[in-house]
């Protein structure tokens, strides 16, 4: 959504208007600057494009040359201004009905036209303060024009920045000059309208992701709509990542609400390419292993560039998409010297010349063994005939990773690194090698290792090139790596350590995800704790953060513990990670985290935990629809809490049953069950409980039309939540009376109730139900012919909605163009507003 204008007269001002908008592109982003003939693609109708711009726009920028005002060829002695259909004179009319900020910008020292000179409705342009843009000094100016757009329009909340999520360059590239000087020449290739793609294909630990990177930093100014980047874990023990979580993060990073995003991969493609389409982006797609796991990041505009790294050469996309392969092969034997040299010091390789000789021999030029080799002789100062005569001693592990040559075999290299490694840096070896997930941050290194020099042990294997930074706070190791710390995990510790390492690690989760939950689901943290010291969150936007960034090791963590016998961690992770999933749109993670919770407790024997593993489970399945299998679900699960008198679990399966039913717009059979749970709520003391039942039993009543018996139930579970400081209950209590104060016709109290929705949401930093709360409030106003409120709401409603790509975007801007249409805004008057239209399910999944 452009919130930049250029405004310009083309035979006065094109070229300077042309090279500011070259200059902020690339500071803003093209999509936040519009000028007419870069930003409408061709084809599309310009008058529609150009009234969308003005309509959304937030600063107006007026170019002036020295022959602005221009003559009207059809009318001497006139100016092109006095034309009524002249765009210029258009487009600085909208801005100053809308009020945006106006800035005239003066090319060359062309000096303010007298307003006697201009039309009626523009003169108030001369009232602006205007700014100076030289060509000889273009840069200078347009970077102090930059500096105050940048003040007049800051980045709102919530709103998307390019995205650059590009891995860290290594310092220590050396060479590829022809691949490099390749890469860069399909930039060039114009090939109609396909996106170009281009295949970085070689064998194992041949670089291709570290020219991969390196390349992309080097040109990623091409490309001011941002970049993208993800690995793909082709070759990985750990499963290839699918093409539909790929773009999920990439949707994420394109500022997509994650409850936007579709659960379907040919939808959730199609939004990708929507999102995408006329921005020049760079997608870096590393370590694919098949074309099919790739071919749904491909963008469909001809702006962007797509880089893949492969082991293999993906011929069915050169066949089908177009691709070009760059194949790329072992250093030359200069380059592997250069390498060594950067890594080690000129001085120890001209002191033995020959010795250094032989290291790039049997290395065979591969960079990942060049490398490991370099890092492990910077630990270990001496000569380096040494460093040749260890790494022909070790031949007999990781036989399947060898490059084919017998001077080189990576578990040599690798298992010369780690005897190298002090026992503290080992241990953590041992215990990253165990770890699941794609990373571990610092804070679990230090926890996990549980030994006062953890510091230094992190330190070590980062210098020793077996750990790898990968963004701040965050280490990963090389899929060959991973491979091997495992089996060194294997090979040199006992099994009942190995096995007390997989606990910690389980146990270690357990307590950050229960603290987590303490937060972010109030309800849940009143579950019985787990034993140990659990860690504790300042607030919630911490324990949030935490909670969105280890996600997907939490994950990978509850398939650990299943695989590995630790059944009882992977229902209570299920339990507690419920809030996290539910919130950030994880519909289908959360049935299969459920799902292996329902299995765990099978396994384990444990029918209570399995009851309560099977209402988890109904309630994520009520939300994609699957209502058979949750009503079966939870038929079999409520005879066994009944059967052991579990008061609160029982109480959990009615909530489950009305959340199923509601699904089903089975009303009045979710009335039942919501009683039931109120009933047991009411002799228990869980006050969260209690307020839980009683919301879910006046949304029943309201959804039956029982809008007075509602609104008392509603308010009562609204002093509860706010007893509690329970912030997401207050405001889904809030909104949800808000509408039934809106079916009464109660407009007044509506929009009180609303209000306060809005202002919870705003502080959790849920945009989606902030953006409901501002739609509801725009309705009401409309109701009530308060068009300015109305119009106020609805633009703040549509402002969030845009930023998430939310398709109520559509119908908000559909109401903003009704209202705006109707005339005046300013002055309208209060109607009789007729019936509410309070329609739309707002129900949220507790």
């Amino acid at each position: 959504m452009p919130d930049i204008f250029i405004n310009y007269r083309t035979a006065d001002a094109r070229f300077g208007a042309a090279a500011t908008y070259e200059l902020l592109a690339a500071r803003f982003g093209r999509h936040r600057v519009f000028l007419d003939n870069q930003s409408i693609p061709a084809g599309m109708p310009y008058a529609a494009e150009l009234t969308y711009a003005l309509e959304v726009m937030r600063v107006l920028l007026v170019f002036i040359g020295p022959t602005w005002l221009g003559d009207d060829d059809v009318t001497p002695g006139r100016s092109m201004l006095h034309r009524p259909g002249d765009w210029v004179r258009q487009e600085i009319r909208r801005a100053l009905q809308r009020q945006v900020p106006i800035i005239p910008v003066m090319l060359d020292g062309t000096s303010i036209p007298d307003e006697r000179l201009l039309p009626p409705d523009v003169r108030p342009l001369v009232r602006h303060q205007a700014m100076e843009v030289r060509h000889d000094m273009l840069g200078t100016d347009v970077g102090r024009l930059g500096d105050r757009l940048a003040a007049l329009i800051p980045v709102q909340p919530g709103a998307t920045t390019p995205p650059q999520q590009l891995p860290t360059q290594l310092a220590a590239f050396v060479g590829r000059t022809a691949e490099m000087a390749d890469l860069t020449g399909r930039l060039s290739e114009e090939d109609g309208d396909t996106p170009g793609v281009v295949v970085l294909c070689g064998t194992p630990g041949v670089g291709k992701t570290t020219l991969a990177t390196t390349w992309a930093h080097r040109v990623r100014h091409l490309f001011p709509d941002g970049q993208l980047h993800v690995n793909m874990r082709g070759f990985d023990r750990r499963g290839a990542l699918s093409a539909a979580e790929a773009l999920h993060g990439f949707l994420t990073g394109l500022g997509t609400a994650p409850e936007v995003i579709p659960d379907n991969l040919d939808d959730r493609a199609a939004l990708y390419r929507s999102i995408v389409a006329g921005r020049r982006i760079l997608v870096l797609v590393d370590n694919v292993h098949s074309a099919d796991q790739v071919r749904p990041l491909l963008p469909g505009t001809p702006l962007c560039f797509v880089l893949v790294t492969s082991r293999t050469q993906l011929p069915s996309l050169a066949v089908r998409e177009g691709a070009r392969h760059v194949p790329l092969d072992v250093l030359t034997d200069s380059e592997a010297h250069l390498l060594l040299s950067k890594r080690i010091g000129s001085d120890r390789i001209f002191a033995e010349p020959a010795v250094a000789d032989e290291i790039v021999a049997r290395c065979a030029g591969l960079p990942l063994a060049l490398s490991i080799v370099a890092a492990l002789t910077d630990q270990r100062p001496g000569p380096l005939a040494r460093v040749v005569h260890e790494l022909g001693q070790e031949r007999t592990r990781l036989d399947e990773l060898s490059f084919g040559d017998d001077d080189l075999d990576l578990r040599s290299v690798f298992s010369w690194s780690y005897q190298r490694l002090s026992p503290s840096a080992r241990s953590l070896f041992h215990l990253i090698g165990i770890h699941p997930g794609p990373d571990i941050s610092h804070e679990s290194c230090l926890a996990l290792a549980c030994t006062d020099d953890a510091r230094h042990a992190i330190a070590e294997l980062v210098r020793s090139s077996l750990l790898v930074e990968h963004v701040a706070g965050r280490y990963s190791l090389h899929d060959l790596l991973r491979i091997y710390a495992a089996e060194r995990a294997e090979f040199d510790t006992e099994a009942g350590e190995r096995q007390s390492i997989r606990h910690a690690i389980a146990d270690h989760y357990l307590r950050h995800v229960t603290a987590a939950a303490h937060w972010l689901d109030p309800n849940t943290a009143k579950i019985r704790r787990d034993p140990g010291e659990a860690p504790g969150f300042a607030n919630y936007p911490d324990a949030l953060a935490w909670a969105v960034g280890e996600h997907a090791v939490v994950l990978a963590v509850t398939e650990f513990c299943a695989q590995h016998g630790l059944d009882s961690h992977v229902w209570r992770i299920a339990s507690r990670s419920n809030a996290v999933l539910r919130r950030t749109g994880r519909r289908r993670e959360r049935v299969a985290v459920h799902r292996a919770a329902l299995a765990a407790a099978a396994h384990a024997g444990d029918q209570l935990a399995w009851a309560t593993a099977a209402c988890e489970l109904a309630s994520a399945l009520a939300r994609l629809g699957e209502h058979v299998e949750a009503r079966s679900l939870l038929d079999a699960a409520l005879p066994v809490l009944q059967s052991a008198d579990d008061q609160f679990g029982m109480l959990q399966a009615h909530l489950s049953y009305t959340r199923v039913l509601d699904a089903q717009q089975q009303h009045a059979a979710a009335l039942q069950h919501a009683r039931a749970a109120f009933e047991l709520a009411d002799a228990q003391d869980e006050p969260v409980s209690r307020a839980d039942a009683l919301i879910h039993l006046g949304h029943q009543q309201a959804m039956l039309g029982r809008h007075e018996e509602a609104l008392a139930v509603c308010t009562e579970a609204l002093q509860h939540y706010e007893d509690l400081g329970h912030e997401e209950g207050q405001s889904n209590c809030l909104l949800t009376i808000g509408i039934i104060h809106q079916e009464l016709r109660e407009y007044r109290a509506a929009i009180e109730h609303y209000e306060r929705s809005y202002t919870l949401d705003r502080r959790l930093g849920d945009r989606y139900w902030e953006a409901m709360s501002l739609d509801r409030l725009g309705d009401v106003h409309s109701l009530l012919g308060h068009a300015d409120a109305a119009v106020r709401s609805w633009s703040a409603a549509l402002a969030i909605f845009d930023s998430l790509h939310h398709p109520e975007a559509d119908r908000v801007r559909g109401a903003l163009g009704a209202i705006h249409r109707q005339g005046d805004v300013s002055g309208s008057t209060e109607a009789d507003p007729g019936p509410g239209k309070a329609d739309r399910r707002v129900r949220r999944d507790r």
